[in-house]
């Protein structure tokens, strides 16, 4: 299933989400700028490849009064202030990433056909241009564990990996995101085929294609004793079905030369 970007980008959703952001600001009456409408402006930005603030910036300074951009906000009959690099910096900074997800499952997961045939990614990435090298500090690139649905190639939720933070109890939270109730089947790397949350994912009633690497020696035991225990019931069945058929055309064999 190919999804078009513009039937993803919905440009009033964007905006309804976007104004249900907490403010970071306290002090009302001095409010300058609308959060809503910086962000949006830089979410534009960075739809035509900005990742720097700083170009995020100077696209603002282009756009931000354009009719174009005021129409899509819905100021077509205002003049906008437009923000300064250290603004922006700040909303960027002060925006609660963990609302902010929420919002972003509840934008895209309804995107997503669920069927049986549907398989869900888990992996996680480094973010380019997330990190940011300053004279006094560094700040090393973001970590984001994803969950992508294969067909339509659209991330459905993720987890921010930060400096300490590993894979494995990031993604046990996605076990428990909202569209766990729905049919599919999950994917991902060995670094995630913990029995933990293998336990987690059968607990739900869901299927999952796990990988083990030969460094996994416990668990690659236990999988390979699983697959010999199944192949050898497997070899009884088929066993005990070759000894039925055979008793059986046997009997019948019998019965033909004693009937006269």
């Amino acid at each position: 299933m190919k999804i078009e970007i513009k039937e993803l980008i919905n440009i009033e959703m964007t905006l309804e989400i976007l104004e249900k952001l907490p403010d970071y600001r306290v002090t009302k009456e001095k409010i300058e700028h609308n959060q809503r409408d910086v962000l949006f402006g830089v979410l534009c930005s960075m739809f035509v490849g900005n990742i720097e603030i700083k170009d995020k910036h100077n696209w603002l300074e282009i756009n931000f009064n354009e009719k174009y951009f005021k129409r899509l906000i819905g100021k077509e009959n205002e003049e906008l202030n437009i923000p300064s690099y250290s603004t922006i910096r700040r909303m960027i900074i002060n925006i609660d990433s963990t609302i902010l997800e929420e919002m972003f499952r509840e934008y895209f997961i309804p995107k997503v056909e669920f069927n049986e045939k549907t398989q869900l990614a888990v992996d996680g990435k480094t973010m380019n241009g997330s990190g940011h090298k300053g004279k006094y500090t560094v700040k090393r690139n973001v970590g984001m564990l994803n969950v992508v649905e294969t067909a339509s190639k659209i991330v459905i939720a993720h987890r921010e990996l930060g400096a300490k933070k590993s894979e494995i109890p990031e993604f046990q939270k996605v076990l428990e995101m909202e569209f766990s109730d729905k049919p599919f089947l999950y994917t991902f790397d060995a670094l995630n085929t913990q029995v933990e949350s293998l336990n987690g994912i059968e607990a739900k009633g869901k299927r999952y294609l796990a990988k083990v690497k030969g460094n996994q020696k416990t668990l690659l035991k236990q999988v390979h004793q699983a697959f010999e225990e199944e192949s050898a019931k497997e070899n009884n069945t088929i066993l005990e079905e070759k000894d039925k058929r055979e008793s059986i055309e046997g009997n019948k064999w019998v019965k033909e030369r004693l009937s006269f």
